[in-house]
């Protein structure tokens, strides 16, 4: 009767008395399977929103890249050797593609933070696990001073005396450990490429010698000028 089955099933107690035909129930099976289908969607949902958020991310870096030549003390007229270093500056510019074209940053570390997290992973890295690659050689400056230059030279086997030697100078608060260059100067070795990084003076752990005490953040010019006369004896 209606009343032994609303005994067996009480979902059945909620139909009023009288119904002729009684609906079948979902199995257990049924229900686990409509749980399973809605976490799924619910998933897919979330990882769906998770990549549209970072396709945004990184399409929001991506631009393209910005020059700004200075004009000098003045904005009259620039004066003869102003317009040689702009024109000089410019043909560098010129060969060089990459510093007119759209910059696409790494998937992995779009944002600033991302490749900032990134730089200290391999910082420690390069300090714990990595050796120096490095033959240091001091540069004696015009006023008494000197200077640390590390040298990566390439494989002399892949070595290739028509390339030029690429001088790297280090950001503020680093040297020549800083892995930013350590890396930069081992790729261009591994290209055939003679590399050397200056650091400046109180940088690298070197005696600034018998000159007046000089320091700044960013380095002197005359000092590039004397590390550049080096470099073209060392590797004419």
């Amino acid at each position: 009767s209606l009343r032994f089955i609303r005994c067996l099933f009480p979902e059945v107690g909620r139909m009023p008395l009288g119904v002729g035909k009684l609906e079948a129930l979902p199995s257990p099976l049924a229900v686990a399977s409509r749980t399973t289908l809605r976490s799924v969607r619910l998933r897919r949902l979330l990882a769906l929103v998770l990549a549209a958020a970072w396709a945004y991310d990184y399409l929001r870096n991506v631009r393209r890249v910005r020059l700004i030549f200075g004009r000098g003390r003045s904005r009259a007229r620039p004066s003869p050797a102003e317009a040689s270093a702009q024109a000089r500056l410019a043909s560098i510019v010129a060969r060089c593609p990459a510093l007119s074209s759209v910059y696409w940053p790494t998937w992995y570390a779009p944002g600033a933070l991302a490749q900032f997290v990134l730089v200290g992973l391999k910082e420690f890295r390069a300090r714990v696990f990595q050796r120096s690659p490095y033959i240091r050689e001091v540069c004696r400056l015009r006023d008494g001073g000197q200077v640390a230059l590390d040298w990566v030279l390439p494989d002399p086997a892949c070595a290739d005396q028509k390339l030029p030697v690429c001088v790297l100078l280090h950001g503020a608060f680093q040297d020549s450990t800083s892995v930013t260059m350590s890396d930069l100067a081992l790729d261009l070795a591994e290209r055939g490429l003679p590399a050397v990084v200056m650091n400046r003076r109180g940088y690298g752990g070197i005696d600034p010698g018998d000159a007046e005490l000089r320091l700044s953040m960013f380095g002197f010019d005359e000092d590039l000028d004397d590390v550049l006369q080096l470099v073209a004896q060392r590797q004419p």
